[in-house]
């Protein structure tokens, strides 16, 4: 009956406003995924700046992961190119180079090095990675390299640490850090707020802070 179809209208447009507000809420949820990258990429940028002067990088390796599933190590590169887009505003799209990266450190570090030997041009490349310990293990495996190599982490984890305090591989700038053992804490304003009947956030992103040398 027509007032059937009605509720059946009803329901459908129901359904897909609740969906259009869950792909919403997936997106924010990952963000920071994005803000991590971003900061971690950008701050290699500076650091290349101040090491080759502006307008010397020739070329920028972006480490992706393409397996199913993987939407935060999609975000991550994504936030890695818009990395690139805010610390070198004018480099060419053309120079930006996105890579499978394989599934472990090894599989990361031997794809750089594939990398390098497709442009045997470059001279000085930033390498956006995954994490801490892809960073470190392409920097390491091709220590012999012709080119300059900078790159940075995220998530700040021991081995990005360890390599920041032993100053070695040289080329490691930094990482960005996502401080969990802080969380408490941070959410302590926040729980203070809802015992006191305020309104509060749906989310609460927690603020990154980019660890290298200097603020170890």
């Amino acid at each position: 009956s027509r007032g059937l179809g009605d509720v059946y209208k009803r329901q459908a447009e129901a359904a897909t406003e609740a969906a259009a507000e869950t792909a919403e809420a997936a997106k924010e949820k990952v963000e920071p995924a994005v803000e991590a990258a971003t900061e971690a990429v950008a701050e290699t940028a500076e650091a290349a700046k101040e090491k080759w002067g502006e307008g010397e990088v020739d070329l920028v390796l972006v480490e992706a992961q393409d397996m199913a599933g993987q939407q935060t190590l999609e975000q991550r590169t994504l936030g890695i190119i818009a990395g690139i887009k805010e610390g070198l505003p004018d480099f060419p799209e053309d120079n930006i180079v996105r890579f499978e990266g394989g599934v472990n450190v090894d599989e990361a570090a031997e794809a750089v090095a594939t990398q390098l030997e497709a442009h045997p041009e470059a001279e000085h490349v930033l390498v956006g990675m995954l994490g801490d310990s892809n960073a470190i293990a392409a920097l390491n495996y091709t220590e012999s390299a012709s080119a300059e190599l900078l790159s940075a982490g995220i998530g700040g984890d021991d081995v990005g640490i360890a390599a920041l305090r032993s100053g070695s591989p040289e080329g490691f700038v930094g990482s960005t850090l996502f401080r969990p053992e802080n969380y408490g804490y941070d959410l302590i304003p926040l729980g203070c707020d809802l015992l006191a009947g305020k309104q509060i956030p749906p989310e609460l992103f927690i603020t990154h802070v980019f660890l290298n040398a200097e603020n170890l």
